[in-house]
């Protein structure tokens, strides 16, 4: 069977999860300038803006929990 434990998972934080989403919005950005076919370059496109959005949710997450643990002192 297939699983987790707390050994071998890994949590990654929440900002540095946002990073990785907006790195990778700019990999496809820069994938899409570089191709020929329009349709590969729309699909691109639409890549980078749905990582774009789970960037700025993740940010919006880590200020919400942030304020809530300011809150909290």
């Amino acid at each position: 069977m297939l699983g987790f434990t707390a050994e071998t998972s890994r949590a990654v934080p929440v900002n540095s999860l946002a990073k990785v989403y907006e790195t990778r919005a700019e990999d496809y950005t820069r994938a899409a300038e570089q191709t020929d076919d329009p349709v590969f370059r729309r699909m691109l496109l639409t890549l980078a803006l749905q990582f774009t959005l789970a960037a700025q949710e993740e940010g919006a997450k880590s200020k919400d929990k942030w304020e809530v643990e300011k809150c909290r002192e």
